[in-house]
């Protein structure tokens, strides 16, 4: 885990769906977003006047399209990991919820000086990209599903 001054490398980062890690991930994004309710009255002199509303969070990641590891094994059959193919059937096609976590690896949550975000999501969209004498792609949308965990862990 390398970190100059407290700032993480991306490429130290996984994005776990359950227990497995996204297999051959080249980004992962993280949003969150906070809605305004306007109470904007007479009484407020024409000037917008707003309280705080429903709140709600989302991540995006990409990554290589494959379907078999280097030795010609099916990621499906591989422990720990989970590929493109596995995510369409178990969490669109079967419309199933899962529990999402970002984290280096080797973390857990003993001591407490590293960031991971958690909590469950819908995965609302998987792309694939497969363009002409260059590398295939997917990318997914997750939803969040209430609210979302940032907890800090440490590194073994």
């Amino acid at each position: 885990m390398a970190t100059i001054d407290g700032v993480y490398n991306g490429s130290d980062m996984f994005l776990y769906l359950g227990t497995e890690i996204l297999v051959h991930s080249t980004n992962t994004s993280f949003s969150l977003e906070q809605k305004l309710k306007n109470t904007t009255c007479r009484e407020t002199q024409g000037w917008n006047q707003s309280i705080a509303g429903m709140r709600e969070w989302g991540m995006d990641a990409e990554g290589a399209v494959a379907f078999r590891n280097s030795s010609g094994t099916l990621y499906a059959n591989e422990p720990n990991y989970i590929g493109v193919a596995d995510i369409i059937n178990d969490y669109i096609i079967n419309r199933n919820k899962v529990f999402v976590k970002v984290k280096p690896p080797g973390a857990s949550s003993v001591n407490n000086d590293n960031l991971k975000w958690e909590g469950y999501v819908y995965i609302t969209s998987v792309n694939i990209d497969t363009p002409n004498e260059d590398t295939s792609t997917f990318s997914l949308s997750l939803s969040g599903v209430n609210e979302f965990n940032i907890t800090i862990m440490s590194i073994v």
